[in-house]
Protein backbone atom coordinates (compact mmCIF):
# COMPACT_ATOMS: atom_id res chain seq x y z
CA UNK A 1 0.00 0.00 0.00
CA UNK A 2 2.79 2.43 0.87
CA UNK A 3 4.40 1.87 -2.52
CA UNK A 4 1.12 2.49 -4.36
CA UNK A 5 0.50 5.63 -2.32
CA UNK A 6 3.95 6.99 -3.13
CA UNK A 7 3.41 6.27 -6.82
CA UNK A 8 0.07 8.09 -6.67
CA UNK A 9 1.60 11.16 -4.96
CA UNK A 10 4.55 11.23 -7.38
CA UNK A 11 2.27 10.98 -10.38
CA UNK A 12 0.09 13.80 -9.08
CA UNK A 13 3.14 16.05 -8.63
CA UNK A 14 4.35 15.32 -12.16
CA UNK A 15 0.92 16.19 -13.56
CA UNK A 16 0.93 19.46 -11.61
CA UNK A 17 4.39 20.37 -12.92
CA UNK A 18 3.34 19.50 -16.48
CA UNK A 19 0.23 21.67 -16.11
CA UNK A 20 2.36 24.57 -14.88
CA UNK A 21 4.74 24.25 -17.83
CA UNK A 22 1.78 24.07 -20.21
CA UNK A 23 0.33 27.27 -18.74
CA UNK A 24 3.66 29.15 -18.98
CA UNK A 25 4.40 28.09 -22.54
CA UNK A 26 0.81 28.80 -23.62
CA UNK A 27 1.19 32.32 -22.25
CA UNK A 28 4.51 32.78 -24.04
CA UNK A 29 2.98 31.52 -27.27
CA UNK A 30 -0.01 33.89 -27.01
CA UNK A 31 2.28 36.83 -26.29
CA UNK A 32 4.52 36.03 -29.24
CA UNK A 33 1.45 35.85 -31.46
CA UNK A 34 0.59 39.42 -30.49
CA UNK A 35 3.87 40.52 -32.03
CA UNK A 36 3.50 38.42 -35.17
CA UNK A 37 -0.03 39.68 -35.86
CA UNK A 38 0.87 43.38 -36.00
CA UNK A 39 -0.35 44.86 -39.29
CA UNK A 40 0.21 47.92 -41.48
CA UNK A 41 1.17 50.61 -38.96
CA UNK A 42 3.43 50.43 -35.90
CA UNK A 43 1.59 48.59 -33.11
CA UNK A 44 1.90 49.44 -29.43
CA UNK A 45 2.79 46.37 -27.40
CA UNK A 46 2.32 45.77 -23.71
CA UNK A 47 5.29 46.26 -21.42
CA UNK A 48 5.35 42.63 -20.31
CA UNK A 49 5.43 41.34 -23.91
CA UNK A 50 8.35 43.54 -24.91
CA UNK A 51 10.16 42.90 -21.64
CA UNK A 52 10.00 39.20 -22.48
CA UNK A 53 11.33 39.66 -26.03
CA UNK A 54 14.01 42.24 -25.27
CA UNK A 55 15.14 40.31 -22.23
CA UNK A 56 15.40 37.11 -24.26
CA UNK A 57 17.33 38.87 -27.02
CA UNK A 58 19.82 40.42 -24.66
CA UNK A 59 20.40 37.22 -22.79
CA UNK A 60 21.58 35.86 -26.13
CA UNK A 61 23.67 38.98 -26.83
CA UNK A 62 25.26 39.01 -23.36
CA UNK A 63 23.63 42.31 -22.35
CA UNK A 64 21.53 43.14 -19.33
CA UNK A 65 17.86 43.79 -20.03
CA UNK A 66 17.22 47.52 -20.38
CA UNK A 67 15.15 49.63 -18.04
CA UNK A 68 11.41 49.91 -18.73
CA UNK A 69 11.92 53.38 -20.21
CA UNK A 70 14.14 51.90 -22.94
CA UNK A 71 11.97 48.94 -23.92
CA UNK A 72 10.81 48.67 -27.51
CA UNK A 73 7.13 49.58 -27.73
CA UNK A 74 6.22 48.85 -31.35
CA UNK A 75 7.28 46.97 -34.47
CA UNK A 76 7.03 47.68 -38.18
CA UNK A 77 5.42 45.06 -40.42
CA UNK A 78 7.24 43.28 -43.21
CA UNK A 79 6.65 45.50 -46.28
CA UNK A 80 7.45 42.74 -48.78
CA UNK A 81 5.09 40.13 -50.18
CA UNK A 82 7.66 38.08 -52.13
CA UNK A 83 10.60 36.22 -50.62
CA UNK A 84 12.20 35.10 -53.90
CA UNK A 85 14.49 38.11 -54.46
CA UNK A 86 15.99 37.71 -51.00
CA UNK A 87 16.56 34.01 -51.53
CA UNK A 88 18.31 34.76 -54.83
CA UNK A 89 20.65 37.11 -52.98
CA UNK A 90 21.44 34.49 -50.35
CA UNK A 91 22.11 31.92 -53.06
CA UNK A 92 24.55 34.22 -54.86
CA UNK A 93 26.38 35.23 -51.69
CA UNK A 94 26.60 31.71 -50.27
CA UNK A 95 28.07 30.51 -53.56
CA UNK A 96 30.55 33.34 -54.15
CA UNK A 97 31.52 34.95 -50.84
CA UNK A 98 34.13 33.40 -48.57
CA UNK A 99 34.13 35.03 -45.10
CA UNK A 100 37.50 35.62 -43.44
CA UNK A 101 36.91 35.52 -39.69
CA UNK A 102 40.64 35.81 -38.90
CA UNK A 103 40.55 39.43 -40.06
CA UNK A 104 38.42 41.78 -37.98
CA UNK A 105 35.79 43.78 -39.87
CA UNK A 106 34.57 47.00 -38.26
CA UNK A 107 32.19 48.32 -40.91
CA UNK A 108 30.41 47.47 -44.15
CA UNK A 109 28.70 49.27 -47.02
CA UNK A 110 25.76 47.62 -48.77
CA UNK A 111 23.16 48.87 -51.25
CA UNK A 112 19.42 49.03 -50.62
CA UNK A 113 18.33 48.76 -54.26
CA UNK A 114 16.65 45.34 -54.42
CA UNK A 115 17.85 44.76 -57.96
CA UNK A 116 21.27 44.34 -56.29
CA UNK A 117 20.13 41.64 -53.90
CA UNK A 118 23.34 39.66 -54.52
CA UNK A 119 25.45 42.65 -53.49
CA UNK A 120 23.29 43.26 -50.43
CA UNK A 121 23.63 39.66 -49.31
CA UNK A 122 27.37 39.65 -50.09
CA UNK A 123 28.16 42.52 -47.75
CA UNK A 124 26.28 40.85 -44.89
CA UNK A 125 27.50 37.31 -45.66
CA UNK A 126 31.11 38.49 -45.44
CA UNK A 127 30.52 39.34 -41.78
CA UNK A 128 30.04 35.70 -40.77
CA UNK A 129 32.46 34.66 -38.05
CA UNK A 130 32.98 38.22 -36.82
CA UNK A 131 32.66 38.82 -33.07
CA UNK A 132 30.21 41.71 -32.87
CA UNK A 133 27.07 41.76 -30.75
CA UNK A 134 25.27 44.87 -32.04
CA UNK A 135 24.79 46.66 -35.35
CA UNK A 136 24.18 50.31 -36.15
CA UNK A 137 22.50 50.58 -39.56
CA UNK A 138 23.00 54.03 -41.11
CA UNK A 139 20.87 55.17 -44.05
CA UNK A 140 20.15 58.43 -45.84
CA UNK A 141 16.81 60.05 -45.06
CA UNK A 142 15.45 59.44 -48.56
CA UNK A 143 12.20 61.37 -48.15
CA UNK A 144 13.54 64.38 -46.21
CA UNK A 145 11.40 63.65 -43.13
CA UNK A 146 14.02 63.99 -40.39
CA UNK A 147 13.51 67.28 -38.48
CA UNK A 148 17.08 67.18 -37.14
CA UNK A 149 20.44 66.08 -38.50
CA UNK A 150 19.97 62.51 -37.23
CA UNK A 151 16.85 60.44 -36.63
CA UNK A 152 16.31 57.09 -34.95
CA UNK A 153 13.48 55.00 -33.53
CA UNK A 154 13.27 52.53 -30.66
CA UNK A 155 11.43 49.91 -32.68
CA UNK A 156 11.54 46.45 -34.15
CA UNK A 157 10.98 45.23 -37.70
CA UNK A 158 9.39 42.06 -39.00
CA UNK A 159 11.13 40.21 -41.83
CA UNK A 160 10.65 36.88 -43.59
CA UNK A 161 13.53 35.56 -41.49
CA UNK A 162 12.58 36.77 -38.04
CA UNK A 163 12.11 39.96 -36.06
CA UNK A 164 14.90 42.51 -35.73
CA UNK A 165 14.91 44.75 -32.65
CA UNK A 166 16.80 47.95 -31.91
CA UNK A 167 19.43 48.07 -29.20
CA UNK A 168 18.07 50.13 -26.30
CA UNK A 169 21.55 51.08 -25.07
CA UNK A 170 22.37 52.61 -28.46
CA UNK A 171 18.97 54.32 -28.49
CA UNK A 172 19.76 55.87 -25.12
CA UNK A 173 23.09 57.17 -26.47
CA UNK A 174 21.34 58.69 -29.48
CA UNK A 175 18.64 60.30 -27.34
CA UNK A 176 21.28 62.09 -25.30
CA UNK A 177 22.47 64.06 -28.36
CA UNK A 178 20.86 67.35 -29.44
CA UNK A 179 21.52 66.29 -33.04
CA UNK A 180 18.99 63.45 -32.76
CA UNK A 181 15.23 63.14 -32.78
CA UNK A 182 12.92 60.11 -32.88
CA UNK A 183 10.45 59.74 -35.72
CA UNK A 184 8.26 56.65 -36.06
CA UNK A 185 6.66 57.74 -39.33
CA UNK A 186 10.02 58.24 -41.07
CA UNK A 187 11.19 54.68 -40.44
CA UNK A 188 7.92 53.12 -41.57
CA UNK A 189 8.82 54.07 -45.17
CA UNK A 190 12.64 54.27 -45.08
CA UNK A 191 13.77 51.53 -47.45
CA UNK A 192 17.41 52.31 -46.69
CA UNK A 193 16.71 50.53 -43.41
CA UNK A 194 14.05 47.91 -44.01
CA UNK A 195 15.53 46.65 -47.30
CA UNK A 196 18.73 45.58 -45.53
CA UNK A 197 17.21 44.03 -42.41
CA UNK A 198 16.13 40.69 -43.98
CA UNK A 199 19.77 39.93 -44.82
CA UNK A 200 20.86 40.71 -41.28
CA UNK A 201 18.00 38.66 -39.83
CA UNK A 202 18.99 35.69 -42.01
CA UNK A 203 22.73 35.70 -41.31
CA UNK A 204 22.65 37.10 -37.76
CA UNK A 205 19.39 36.16 -36.04
CA UNK A 206 18.92 37.80 -32.66
CA UNK A 207 21.54 40.52 -33.13
CA UNK A 208 20.03 43.94 -32.29
CA UNK A 209 20.09 46.52 -35.09
CA UNK A 210 19.67 50.21 -34.32
CA UNK A 211 18.19 52.15 -37.27
CA UNK A 212 19.68 55.60 -37.90
CA UNK A 213 18.80 57.99 -40.72
CA UNK A 214 21.05 60.90 -41.61
CA UNK A 215 19.53 64.00 -43.17
CA UNK A 216 20.83 64.73 -46.66
CA UNK A 217 19.28 68.22 -46.80
CA UNK A 218 20.25 69.82 -43.50
CA UNK A 219 23.63 71.55 -43.08
CA UNK A 220 25.95 69.07 -41.41
CA UNK A 221 29.53 70.31 -41.74
CA UNK A 222 29.12 72.80 -38.89
CA UNK A 223 28.26 69.84 -36.64
CA UNK A 224 30.69 67.34 -38.12
CA UNK A 225 32.81 66.93 -34.97
CA UNK A 226 29.70 66.43 -32.84
CA UNK A 227 28.46 63.94 -35.43
CA UNK A 228 31.71 61.99 -35.27
CA UNK A 229 31.69 62.06 -31.48
CA UNK A 230 28.17 60.65 -31.45
CA UNK A 231 28.97 57.81 -33.83
CA UNK A 232 32.24 57.19 -32.03
CA UNK A 233 30.22 56.54 -28.86
CA UNK A 234 27.93 54.19 -30.78
CA UNK A 235 30.78 52.26 -32.39
CA UNK A 236 31.89 50.34 -29.31
CA UNK A 237 34.30 47.39 -29.72
CA UNK A 238 31.34 44.99 -29.95
CA UNK A 239 29.39 47.11 -32.44
CA UNK A 240 29.51 46.94 -36.24
CA UNK A 241 28.58 49.88 -38.47
CA UNK A 242 26.70 49.16 -41.70
CA UNK A 243 26.16 52.01 -44.15
CA UNK A 244 23.20 51.51 -46.48
CA UNK A 245 23.97 53.47 -49.64
CA UNK A 246 23.46 53.16 -53.35
CA UNK A 247 26.00 54.91 -55.50
CA UNK A 248 25.57 56.58 -58.92
CA UNK A 249 21.97 57.40 -59.89
CA UNK A 250 20.15 58.42 -63.09
CA UNK A 251 23.17 58.07 -65.40
CA UNK A 252 23.87 55.93 -68.44
CA UNK A 253 26.13 52.93 -67.86
CA UNK A 254 29.30 54.61 -69.26
CA UNK A 255 28.61 57.73 -67.20
CA UNK A 256 27.99 55.67 -64.07
CA UNK A 257 31.21 53.72 -64.55
CA UNK A 258 33.20 56.97 -64.73
CA UNK A 259 31.53 58.31 -61.61
CA UNK A 260 32.11 55.06 -59.72
CA UNK A 261 35.78 55.06 -60.64
CA UNK A 262 36.10 58.66 -59.43
CA UNK A 263 34.33 57.72 -56.20
CA UNK A 264 36.62 54.72 -55.68
CA UNK A 265 39.73 56.89 -56.16
CA UNK A 266 38.45 59.27 -53.49
CA UNK A 267 37.57 56.48 -51.06
CA UNK A 268 40.76 54.46 -51.52
CA UNK A 269 42.94 57.59 -51.27
CA UNK A 270 41.36 58.52 -47.93
CA UNK A 271 40.39 61.88 -49.38
CA UNK A 272 38.08 62.89 -46.54
CA UNK A 273 37.27 66.29 -48.03
CA UNK A 274 36.60 64.61 -51.36
CA UNK A 275 34.19 62.17 -49.72
CA UNK A 276 32.30 65.05 -48.11
CA UNK A 277 32.05 66.66 -51.55
CA UNK A 278 30.72 63.60 -53.40
CA UNK A 279 27.79 64.48 -55.63
CA UNK A 280 24.33 63.36 -54.56
CA UNK A 281 22.82 61.52 -56.43
CA UNK A 282 25.45 61.20 -59.18
CA UNK A 283 27.99 59.45 -56.91
CA UNK A 284 26.16 58.41 -53.73
CA UNK A 285 22.77 58.97 -52.14
CA UNK A 286 24.51 59.59 -48.81
CA UNK A 287 27.95 61.23 -49.01
CA UNK A 288 27.51 62.21 -45.36
CA UNK A 289 27.14 58.55 -44.37
CA UNK A 290 30.33 57.62 -46.21
CA UNK A 291 32.14 60.58 -44.66
CA UNK A 292 31.17 59.43 -41.16
CA UNK A 293 32.39 55.91 -41.93
CA UNK A 294 35.66 57.13 -43.48
CA UNK A 295 36.50 59.37 -40.53
CA UNK A 296 35.70 56.66 -38.00
CA UNK A 297 37.89 54.27 -40.00
CA UNK A 298 40.74 56.77 -40.12
CA UNK A 299 40.60 57.46 -36.39
CA UNK A 300 39.94 53.86 -35.44
CA UNK A 301 42.69 52.20 -37.47
CA UNK A 302 40.45 50.38 -39.93
CA UNK A 303 40.90 52.36 -43.13
CA UNK A 304 41.16 49.20 -45.22
CA UNK A 305 38.21 49.14 -47.64
CA UNK A 306 37.59 45.93 -49.56
CA UNK A 307 35.32 45.77 -52.60
CA UNK A 308 33.36 42.53 -52.60
CA UNK A 309 31.07 43.34 -55.50
CA UNK A 310 30.44 46.29 -57.83
CA UNK A 311 27.29 46.15 -59.95
CA UNK A 312 25.01 48.34 -62.02
CA UNK A 313 21.30 47.98 -62.70
CA UNK A 314 21.89 48.11 -66.47
CA UNK A 315 24.06 45.00 -66.31
CA UNK A 316 21.82 43.23 -63.81
CA UNK A 317 18.79 44.01 -65.96
CA UNK A 318 20.52 42.99 -69.22
CA UNK A 319 19.87 46.37 -70.86
CA UNK A 320 23.13 48.24 -71.41
CA UNK A 321 21.41 51.06 -73.31
CA UNK A 322 18.99 52.13 -70.57
CA UNK A 323 19.17 55.90 -69.97
CA UNK A 324 19.05 55.86 -66.16
CA UNK A 325 20.89 53.38 -63.95
CA UNK A 326 21.83 52.81 -60.32
CA UNK A 327 25.20 51.42 -59.27
CA UNK A 328 26.05 49.48 -56.14
CA UNK A 329 29.03 48.53 -54.02
CA UNK A 330 29.30 45.85 -51.38
CA UNK A 331 32.32 46.66 -49.22
CA UNK A 332 33.80 45.82 -45.84
CA UNK A 333 36.45 47.68 -43.84
CA UNK A 334 39.18 45.71 -42.04
CA UNK A 335 40.88 46.58 -38.76
CA UNK A 336 44.66 46.99 -38.72
CA UNK A 337 46.80 44.77 -36.55
CA UNK A 338 49.20 46.54 -34.21
CA UNK A 339 52.59 45.88 -35.79
CA UNK A 340 55.88 47.72 -35.36
CA UNK A 341 59.08 49.05 -36.93
CA UNK A 342 60.69 45.61 -36.72
CA UNK A 343 58.19 44.14 -39.21
CA UNK A 344 58.47 43.90 -42.99
CA UNK A 345 57.12 47.05 -44.67
CA UNK A 346 56.35 47.58 -48.35
CA UNK A 347 55.59 50.77 -50.27
CA UNK A 348 54.92 51.59 -53.91
CA UNK A 349 56.64 53.16 -56.90
CA UNK A 350 59.86 55.18 -56.59
CA UNK A 351 61.59 57.02 -59.43
CA UNK A 352 63.93 59.99 -59.76
CA UNK A 353 63.80 59.97 -63.56
CA UNK A 354 62.48 63.52 -63.78
CA UNK A 355 63.95 64.95 -60.59
CA UNK A 356 63.57 64.77 -56.84
CA UNK A 357 62.07 67.13 -54.30
CA UNK A 358 64.21 68.03 -51.29
CA UNK A 359 61.67 67.21 -48.56
CA UNK A 360 60.85 63.73 -49.72
CA UNK A 361 58.71 62.26 -46.94
CA UNK A 362 56.38 64.06 -44.52
CA UNK A 363 57.36 63.56 -40.88
CA UNK A 364 54.44 61.26 -40.02
CA UNK A 365 55.23 59.05 -43.01
CA UNK A 366 58.93 58.99 -42.17
CA UNK A 367 58.18 57.97 -38.58
CA UNK A 368 55.87 55.15 -39.69
CA UNK A 369 58.20 53.92 -42.43
CA UNK A 370 61.42 54.00 -40.41
CA UNK A 371 62.54 50.91 -38.56
CA UNK A 372 64.93 48.02 -38.38
CA UNK A 373 62.73 45.66 -40.39
CA UNK A 374 63.02 44.97 -44.11
CA UNK A 375 61.84 47.89 -46.27
CA UNK A 376 60.85 47.05 -49.85
CA UNK A 377 59.87 49.49 -52.61
CA UNK A 378 59.51 49.24 -56.38
CA UNK A 379 62.33 51.00 -58.25
CA UNK A 380 60.52 52.23 -61.35
CA UNK A 381 62.99 52.12 -64.22
CA UNK A 382 66.68 51.17 -64.55
CA UNK A 383 69.44 52.54 -62.34
CA UNK A 384 72.34 53.90 -64.43
CA UNK A 385 75.50 55.92 -63.91
CA UNK A 386 74.66 57.72 -67.14
CA UNK A 387 71.27 57.79 -68.83
CA UNK A 388 70.77 57.63 -72.58
CA UNK A 389 68.90 60.82 -73.56
CA UNK A 390 65.38 60.37 -74.96
CA UNK A 391 62.68 62.76 -76.12
CA UNK A 392 60.10 60.24 -74.92
CA UNK A 393 59.08 61.27 -71.40
CA UNK A 394 57.92 57.72 -70.74
CA UNK A 395 61.42 56.27 -71.09
CA UNK A 396 62.65 56.01 -67.51
CA UNK A 397 66.16 56.13 -66.09
CA UNK A 398 67.21 56.68 -62.48
CA UNK A 399 70.51 58.54 -62.46
CA UNK A 400 72.77 57.01 -59.81
CA UNK A 401 74.00 60.35 -58.48
CA UNK A 402 70.43 61.52 -57.96
CA UNK A 403 69.16 58.21 -56.59
CA UNK A 404 72.00 58.01 -54.04
CA UNK A 405 70.24 60.52 -51.79
CA UNK A 406 67.42 57.95 -51.48
CA UNK A 407 69.43 54.80 -50.94
CA UNK A 408 68.61 54.72 -47.23
CA UNK A 409 64.91 54.85 -48.04
CA UNK A 410 64.73 51.05 -48.37
CA UNK A 411 66.77 47.93 -47.73
CA UNK A 412 65.33 46.01 -50.69
CA UNK A 413 64.43 47.28 -54.15
CA UNK A 414 62.04 45.51 -56.49
CA UNK A 415 63.44 45.74 -60.00
CA UNK A 416 60.69 44.05 -62.03
CA UNK A 417 58.39 46.58 -63.72
CA UNK A 418 57.25 47.78 -67.12
CA UNK A 419 60.22 50.21 -67.37
CA UNK A 420 62.96 47.73 -66.46
CA UNK A 421 64.34 47.54 -70.05
CA UNK A 422 64.02 51.26 -70.84
CA UNK A 423 67.80 51.67 -71.15
CA UNK A 424 68.37 48.67 -73.37
CA UNK A 425 69.51 45.06 -73.12
CA UNK A 426 71.82 45.53 -70.16
CA UNK A 427 69.36 47.50 -68.06
CA UNK A 428 68.41 44.82 -65.56
CA UNK A 429 71.92 43.50 -64.97
CA UNK A 430 73.27 47.02 -64.55
CA UNK A 431 70.54 47.90 -62.05
CA UNK A 432 71.41 44.84 -59.97
CA UNK A 433 75.12 45.67 -60.09
CA UNK A 434 74.69 49.28 -59.02
CA UNK A 435 72.31 48.39 -56.21
CA UNK A 436 74.74 45.78 -54.89
CA UNK A 437 77.64 48.20 -55.21
CA UNK A 438 75.64 50.67 -53.08
CA UNK A 439 74.98 48.09 -50.37
CA UNK A 440 71.34 47.62 -51.37
CA UNK A 441 69.50 44.39 -52.25
CA UNK A 442 67.84 43.91 -55.63
CA UNK A 443 64.80 41.61 -55.67
CA UNK A 444 63.52 40.06 -58.88
CA UNK A 445 61.81 36.88 -60.01
CA UNK A 446 64.57 34.77 -58.44
CA UNK A 447 63.61 36.27 -55.10
CA UNK A 448 65.34 36.92 -51.81
CA UNK A 449 64.94 35.23 -48.44
CA UNK A 450 66.23 34.92 -44.91
CA UNK A 451 65.18 32.54 -42.15
CA UNK A 452 61.77 34.20 -41.69
CA UNK A 453 60.80 35.98 -44.91
CA UNK A 454 60.83 35.23 -48.63
CA UNK A 455 60.16 37.97 -51.20
CA UNK A 456 59.64 37.66 -54.96
CA UNK A 457 58.89 40.43 -57.45
CA UNK A 458 57.70 40.26 -61.03
CA UNK A 459 55.95 42.30 -63.68
CA UNK A 460 52.92 41.46 -65.77
CA UNK A 461 53.53 44.48 -67.99
CA UNK A 462 56.35 45.68 -70.26
CA UNK A 463 56.80 48.82 -72.31
CA UNK A 464 57.54 48.36 -76.03
CA UNK A 465 60.99 49.93 -76.37
CA UNK A 466 63.79 49.39 -78.87
CA UNK A 467 67.16 47.89 -78.09
CA UNK A 468 65.84 45.21 -75.75
CA UNK A 469 66.29 41.42 -75.73
CA UNK A 470 63.85 39.57 -77.95
CA UNK A 471 62.70 37.20 -75.21
CA UNK A 472 61.52 39.56 -72.48
CA UNK A 473 58.04 38.22 -71.80
CA UNK A 474 56.94 38.71 -68.19
CA UNK A 475 58.06 35.71 -66.19
CA UNK A 476 54.91 34.95 -64.20
CA UNK A 477 55.20 31.21 -64.79
CA UNK A 478 58.63 30.92 -63.16
CA UNK A 479 57.40 32.67 -60.00
CA UNK A 480 54.37 30.38 -59.80
CA UNK A 481 56.60 27.33 -60.28
CA UNK A 482 58.94 28.56 -57.54
CA UNK A 483 56.02 28.92 -55.16
CA UNK A 484 54.57 25.50 -56.02
CA UNK A 485 57.81 23.52 -56.19
CA UNK A 486 59.67 25.16 -53.32
CA UNK A 487 57.19 25.72 -50.52
CA UNK A 488 58.64 27.27 -47.38
CA UNK A 489 55.78 27.11 -44.88
CA UNK A 490 57.91 28.31 -41.97
CA UNK A 491 58.60 31.57 -43.78
CA UNK A 492 56.30 34.41 -44.76
CA UNK A 493 56.26 34.50 -48.56
CA UNK A 494 55.31 37.87 -50.06
CA UNK A 495 54.96 38.63 -53.77
CA UNK A 496 55.18 42.15 -55.22
CA UNK A 497 53.71 42.26 -58.73
CA UNK A 498 53.77 45.16 -61.17
CA UNK A 499 50.31 45.00 -62.69
CA UNK A 500 46.87 46.60 -63.22
CA UNK A 501 45.81 49.56 -65.38
CA UNK A 502 47.37 52.93 -64.64
CA UNK A 503 45.28 55.49 -62.75
CA UNK A 504 42.47 53.01 -62.14
CA UNK A 505 41.40 52.31 -58.57
CA UNK A 506 38.62 49.79 -59.13
CA UNK A 507 39.89 46.23 -59.56
CA UNK A 508 39.10 44.15 -62.64
CA UNK A 509 37.90 40.59 -62.15
CA UNK A 510 40.50 39.26 -64.59
CA UNK A 511 43.32 40.88 -62.61
CA UNK A 512 41.98 39.55 -59.32
CA UNK A 513 41.91 36.00 -60.71
CA UNK A 514 45.58 36.38 -61.64
CA UNK A 515 46.46 37.62 -58.15
CA UNK A 516 44.64 34.69 -56.60
CA UNK A 517 46.82 32.28 -58.57
CA UNK A 518 49.84 33.34 -56.51
CA UNK A 519 47.99 32.67 -53.26
CA UNK A 520 46.90 29.30 -54.65
CA UNK A 521 50.54 28.56 -55.46
CA UNK A 522 51.69 29.27 -51.91
CA UNK A 523 52.15 33.01 -51.35
CA UNK A 524 51.08 34.38 -47.98
CA UNK A 525 50.42 37.90 -49.25
CA UNK A 526 50.43 39.76 -52.55
CA UNK A 527 50.94 43.47 -53.23
CA UNK A 528 50.18 45.19 -56.53
CA UNK A 529 52.09 48.23 -57.75
CA UNK A 530 51.91 50.21 -61.02
CA UNK A 531 48.49 51.92 -60.99
CA UNK A 532 49.90 55.13 -59.39
CA UNK A 533 46.75 55.40 -57.25
CA UNK A 534 45.83 53.46 -54.10
CA UNK A 535 43.59 50.45 -54.54
CA UNK A 536 41.69 48.34 -52.05
CA UNK A 537 42.34 45.21 -50.02
CA UNK A 538 40.96 41.79 -50.90
CA UNK A 539 41.10 38.73 -48.64
CA UNK A 540 41.37 35.42 -50.48
CA UNK A 541 41.67 32.10 -48.65
CA UNK A 542 42.50 34.06 -45.52
CA UNK A 543 45.43 35.80 -47.24
CA UNK A 544 45.65 39.55 -47.97
CA UNK A 545 45.90 40.89 -51.51
CA UNK A 546 46.52 44.64 -51.75
CA UNK A 547 45.16 45.59 -55.16
CA UNK A 548 47.19 48.78 -55.60
CA UNK A 549 49.40 50.71 -53.18
CA UNK A 550 49.95 53.83 -55.29
CA UNK A 551 53.06 55.97 -55.59
CA UNK A 552 55.67 56.41 -52.89
CA UNK A 553 58.15 58.89 -54.34
CA UNK A 554 57.04 59.87 -57.81
CA UNK A 555 56.76 63.14 -59.71
CA UNK A 556 53.00 63.01 -60.26
CA UNK A 557 51.81 65.95 -58.20
CA UNK A 558 48.60 66.78 -60.07
CA UNK A 559 45.96 64.93 -58.06
CA UNK A 560 45.31 63.66 -54.55
CA UNK A 561 45.24 59.97 -55.64
CA UNK A 562 48.64 60.20 -57.39
CA UNK A 563 50.18 61.93 -54.36
CA UNK A 564 48.79 59.36 -51.93
CA UNK A 565 50.78 56.31 -50.94
CA UNK A 566 49.76 53.18 -49.09
CA UNK A 567 52.40 51.50 -46.95
CA UNK A 568 51.85 48.02 -45.55
CA UNK A 569 53.51 46.16 -42.69
CA UNK A 570 53.34 42.36 -42.51
CA UNK A 571 53.96 39.72 -39.88
CA UNK A 572 53.25 36.00 -39.92
CA UNK A 573 51.98 34.31 -36.77
CA UNK A 574 51.39 30.63 -37.31
CA UNK A 575 49.18 30.33 -40.39
CA UNK A 576 47.93 33.91 -40.10
CA UNK A 577 49.43 36.90 -41.89
CA UNK A 578 48.82 40.14 -40.01
CA UNK A 579 48.92 43.53 -41.69
CA UNK A 580 48.92 47.19 -40.77
CA UNK A 581 48.52 49.97 -43.31
CA UNK A 582 49.12 53.68 -43.48
CA UNK A 583 47.50 55.78 -46.21
CA UNK A 584 49.03 59.25 -46.43
CA UNK A 585 49.73 62.20 -48.70
CA UNK A 586 53.31 62.29 -49.98
CA UNK A 587 53.36 65.57 -51.96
Amino acid sequence: MKTEKLIFIGGTMLLAIAALFFFVFSRLYRESQLIRESTVSPVDLSDDVMALNVGTLHATSLHLAPSRDEQITHVYPNPYSQIEEFMAGFYWADKNIEPSPDFMIRAAVVPHHLMATGSMASGIKMLEGQKFEKIVLLSPDHFFKCPTLVCTVNAGYKTFFGDVLADPVAIQTLRSSPLVSEDEALFKNEHGIYAVLPYIAHYFPGVPVTPVALSVTRPWKVDQESLLQLFGELLTPDTLLIVSSDFSHYLTLPEAEKKDEATAKILFSKDLAGIAALQNPEQSDCPQCLWVLANLADRGGFYNPSTLRHTNSAILGNDLTVKETTSHFAMVWYQNALLGPEDLAIAGDVTVTRGLRKNVLPEQVKNWWSGEGIRLVNLEGPLREKCTPSSNIFIFCNLLSRWSSLKNLATHWGIENNHMWDQGAGSLAETKRLLGQSGEIAVGTDGWSNDKIRILTLTHLLNPVSNTPRNIAPDQRSVLETLRNNPEPDKMTVVLIHDAPEYQALPRDSDTLRYQSFIDAGADALIVAHSHVPGDLFIYKNKPIFRGIGNFIFDQYETIPTTTGKMVRFRKEGERVLFETMVARIP
